[in-house]
Protein backbone atom coordinates (compact mmCIF):
# COMPACT_ATOMS: atom_id res chain seq x y z
CA UNK A 1 0.00 0.00 0.00
CA UNK A 2 1.22 3.54 -0.87
CA UNK A 3 2.22 5.60 2.22
CA UNK A 4 0.82 9.05 0.96
CA UNK A 5 -2.19 9.93 -1.05
CA UNK A 6 -2.50 12.18 -3.72
CA UNK A 7 -3.46 15.46 -2.47
CA UNK A 8 -5.88 16.04 -5.17
CA UNK A 9 -7.74 12.71 -5.32
CA UNK A 10 -8.43 13.33 -1.06
CA UNK A 11 -9.63 16.92 -2.39
CA UNK A 12 -11.85 15.49 -4.94
CA UNK A 13 -13.51 13.61 -2.66
CA UNK A 14 -13.86 16.16 0.17
CA UNK A 15 -15.41 18.72 -2.56
CA UNK A 16 -17.48 15.54 -3.85
CA UNK A 17 -18.84 15.16 0.10
CA UNK A 18 -20.29 18.91 0.00
CA UNK A 19 -17.27 20.63 1.61
CA UNK A 20 -16.60 24.17 0.49
CA UNK A 21 -12.73 25.50 0.68
CA UNK A 22 -13.05 28.82 2.87
CA UNK A 23 -8.98 29.18 3.45
CA UNK A 24 -6.17 29.09 0.52
CA UNK A 25 -3.36 31.27 1.84
CA UNK A 26 -1.02 29.96 -1.03
CA UNK A 27 0.83 27.77 2.15
CA UNK A 28 0.51 24.12 2.69
CA UNK A 29 -2.45 23.27 3.96
CA UNK A 30 -6.03 24.01 2.99
CA UNK A 31 -9.23 24.42 5.19
CA UNK A 32 -12.88 23.22 3.85
CA UNK A 33 -15.91 23.42 5.56
CA UNK A 34 -19.24 21.59 4.98
CA UNK A 35 -21.87 24.38 6.14
CA UNK A 36 -24.50 21.79 7.12
CA UNK A 37 -22.94 20.27 9.71
CA UNK A 38 -19.96 22.79 10.74
CA UNK A 39 -17.60 20.33 10.38
CA UNK A 40 -14.11 21.49 8.82
CA UNK A 41 -11.32 19.32 7.58
CA UNK A 42 -7.88 20.64 6.89
CA UNK A 43 -5.80 18.78 4.00
CA UNK A 44 -1.78 19.17 3.80
CA UNK A 45 -0.81 19.77 0.33
CA UNK A 46 3.01 18.66 0.57
CA UNK A 47 5.23 17.65 -2.64
CA UNK A 48 5.41 14.41 -1.35
CA UNK A 49 1.27 14.27 -0.57
CA UNK A 50 -0.96 13.14 2.39
CA UNK A 51 0.23 10.76 4.66
CA UNK A 52 -1.75 7.64 5.23
CA UNK A 53 -2.95 8.07 8.83
CA UNK A 54 -3.76 11.99 8.17
CA UNK A 55 -5.99 11.15 4.52
CA UNK A 56 -7.74 7.92 6.68
CA UNK A 57 -8.67 10.62 9.30
CA UNK A 58 -9.80 13.46 6.17
CA UNK A 59 -12.02 10.46 4.70
CA UNK A 60 -13.76 9.51 7.87
CA UNK A 61 -14.49 12.67 8.24
CA UNK A 62 -15.71 12.66 4.85
CA UNK A 63 -17.54 9.63 5.38
CA UNK A 64 -19.76 11.10 8.24
CA UNK A 65 -20.71 14.14 6.20
CA UNK A 66 -21.82 12.40 3.14
CA UNK A 67 -24.00 10.09 5.09
CA UNK A 68 -25.90 13.27 7.02
CA UNK A 69 -25.95 15.49 3.61
CA UNK A 70 -27.37 12.27 2.24
CA UNK A 71 -24.52 12.27 -0.70
CA UNK A 72 -23.38 9.64 -2.32
CA UNK A 73 -19.94 9.67 -2.65
CA UNK A 74 -19.80 5.97 -4.09
CA UNK A 75 -16.49 4.61 -3.64
CA UNK A 76 -16.29 2.49 -6.93
CA UNK A 77 -18.82 4.70 -9.02
CA UNK A 78 -17.32 8.12 -8.62
CA UNK A 79 -14.02 6.29 -9.83
CA UNK A 80 -12.06 7.07 -6.82
CA UNK A 81 -8.54 6.23 -6.97
CA UNK A 82 -8.02 2.43 -6.03
CA UNK A 83 -6.59 3.46 -2.70
CA UNK A 84 -8.95 6.00 -1.58
CA UNK A 85 -11.94 3.67 -3.43
CA UNK A 86 -10.56 0.81 -1.14
CA UNK A 87 -10.14 2.64 2.28
CA UNK A 88 -14.32 4.08 1.73
CA UNK A 89 -15.11 0.48 1.32
CA UNK A 90 -13.50 -0.89 4.26
CA UNK A 91 -14.44 2.03 6.14
CA UNK A 92 -18.18 1.63 5.48
CA UNK A 93 -17.63 -2.09 5.83
CA UNK A 94 -16.48 -1.47 9.70
CA UNK A 95 -19.36 0.98 10.58
CA UNK A 96 -22.05 -1.82 9.49
CA UNK A 97 -20.62 -4.03 11.76
CA UNK A 98 -20.23 -1.19 14.79
CA UNK A 99 -21.68 2.16 14.49
CA UNK A 100 -19.07 3.75 16.52
CA UNK A 101 -16.77 3.96 13.30
CA UNK A 102 -19.38 5.98 11.66
CA UNK A 103 -18.63 9.19 13.98
CA UNK A 104 -14.54 10.02 13.54
CA UNK A 105 -13.41 10.35 17.23
CA UNK A 106 -12.62 13.93 17.68
CA UNK A 107 -16.25 14.32 16.89
CA UNK A 108 -17.29 11.66 19.56
CA UNK A 109 -15.22 13.09 22.10
CA UNK A 110 -16.63 16.81 21.71
CA UNK A 111 -20.49 15.12 21.24
CA UNK A 112 -19.82 12.87 23.82
CA UNK A 113 -20.77 9.96 22.07
CA UNK A 114 -19.79 6.53 23.92
CA UNK A 115 -21.72 3.81 21.90
CA UNK A 116 -24.28 2.96 19.22
CA UNK A 117 -27.40 3.95 20.89
CA UNK A 118 -25.71 7.51 21.05
CA UNK A 119 -25.05 7.26 17.59
CA UNK A 120 -28.43 6.14 16.33
CA UNK A 121 -29.44 9.43 18.78
CA UNK A 122 -26.95 11.85 17.04
CA UNK A 123 -27.90 10.79 13.57
CA UNK A 124 -31.24 11.05 14.32
CA UNK A 125 -30.65 14.66 15.79
CA UNK A 126 -29.37 15.70 12.98
CA UNK A 127 -32.07 14.21 10.87
CA UNK A 128 -34.42 16.32 12.65
CA UNK A 129 -32.49 19.23 12.20
CA UNK A 130 -31.94 18.71 8.40
CA UNK A 131 -36.06 17.91 8.41
CA UNK A 132 -36.80 21.31 9.69
CA UNK A 133 -34.97 23.45 8.08
CA UNK A 134 -35.20 25.74 4.99
CA UNK A 135 -33.10 23.76 2.65
CA UNK A 136 -35.18 20.53 3.50
CA UNK A 137 -38.48 22.71 2.57
CA UNK A 138 -37.47 23.90 -0.44
CA UNK A 139 -36.18 20.41 -1.54
CA UNK A 140 -39.85 19.12 -0.96
CA UNK A 141 -41.68 22.12 -2.59
CA UNK A 142 -39.83 21.70 -5.49
CA UNK A 143 -40.63 17.93 -5.69
CA UNK A 144 -43.29 17.37 -8.02
CA UNK A 145 -46.75 16.00 -6.81
CA UNK A 146 -48.38 12.63 -7.64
Amino acid sequence: MAKFFKFKDIEKTVLMAGFEQVKNNGGSHQVYRDDKTGLIVTIPNHPAGVSIGVGQKVLEMVVLVSRLNHVNIGAKSNKHETNIANYILEHHQKCKKNLMFLIPEEVRMVKGIDNENDVRNYLKEYENRYKSSMRYQQKLSLQPTA
